[in-house]
């Protein structure tokens, strides 16, 4: 009597091999648009929340101002109520600094290069510029103590 010898033929071995194969070919590109995807999303969260709190920063600055000069459009002088130089500085790296004469300085990355200010009387404008993944945007930001005192410089 012949004794029939169980398990798989070498043709039934390569069958599932090659179907292992083609299923890693198409998961593993899906994995790693979805690893870039993530890292992405994280880097722009990190960047809008460091341009949030640096624009909070600038917003009470600006709130405060008796006087603001642009000598360009990279760069931003303030005096504060208490007679405070304040520097802002909007770097090529997309990083902006603020500078004050009685405070140590502090320094915000948004990886947005090409931030800029302007003023209009006693309304300062922040433009921020797009990207292919955002649309720019301004920022328009008052000094009510210019305002009302009429020192529009």
């Amino acid at each position: 009597m012949r004794r029939r010898i169980s398990g798989f033929t070498v043709l039934e071995m390569v069958v599932v091999t090659g179907l292992f194969v083609m299923a890693a070919e198409i998961a593993v590109p899906i994995l790693r648009w979805s690893i870039i995807d993530v890292h992405n999303a994280q880097t722009d969260a990190d960047s809008a929340d460091c341009l949030d709190r640096a624009t909070n920063a600038l917003r009470k600055d600006i709130w405060q101002a008796r006087e603001m000069h642009t000598s360009t459009s990279d760069r931003l002088t303030l005096t504060s109520a208490a007679g405070h130089e304040i520097t802002w500085q909007a770097n090529a790296d997309g990083s902006l600094e603020r500078s004050e004469s009685s405070a140590s300085n502090q320094r915000w990355t948004t990886f947005l290069a090409g931030i800029s200010f302007a003023q209009d009387g006693s309304v300062l404008v922040v433009t921020i510029p797009g990207s292919p993944q955002h649309p720019g945007s301004t920022i328009s930001m008052i000094s009510p103590a210019m305002l009302y005192s009429g020192e529009q410089r």
